[in-house]
């Protein structure tokens, strides 16, 4: 309640706290940007470079004896590159730390192209597009 001598808000009111916050997420989600962004992630090429990837991964795994439908299941297909490398198991807790399993894929990728007797400088590429470069150590 407000006294007519104070010439301040002496109530509070939680109504801006719950209103200003919707109404940034409402605007944020009606820009072009955003659904420029939704646009691109869901474009139908974003999916043919995963499934192009996936094929790619689906021969590695052929090449070294695997089975090769392990490279559709997530964490079993690091797990399973990991054996191809001859590297430990454990290392699959390093990879799902964010920025971390980015050396760590170097290393791993580094041994792939040892294994497959490339070039290994294509290692760092391997890592950071590996959709591509995984195709080249299939296809050489």
């Amino acid at each position: 309640m407000q006294n007519n001598d104070c010439p301040f808000v002496t109530q509070f009111s939680f109504l801006f706290y719950i209103e200003y916050p919707v109404f940034c997420i409402k605007q944020f989600f009606s820009t072009n940007e955003f659904s420029y962004f939704w646009g691109l992630l869901f474009s139908p090429y974003v999916f043919y470079f995963f499934l192009f990837f996936k094929f790619s991964l689906f021969k590695v795994f052929e090449e070294n004896n695997r089975n090769p439908y392990l490279s559709f299941i997530p964490v079993v297909n690091n797990i399973t590159i990991l054996k191809i490398c001859k590297l430990p198991v454990s290392w699959i807790f390093i990879l799902f730390i964010p920025f971390v399993r980015l050396f760590w894929f170097y290393k791993i990728n580094k041994r792939l192209c040892e294994i497959h007797n490339t070039n290994q400088s294509n290692a760092i590429w391997m890592t950071l597009i590996p959709p591509i470069f995984y195709a080249k150590l299939v296809y050489k």
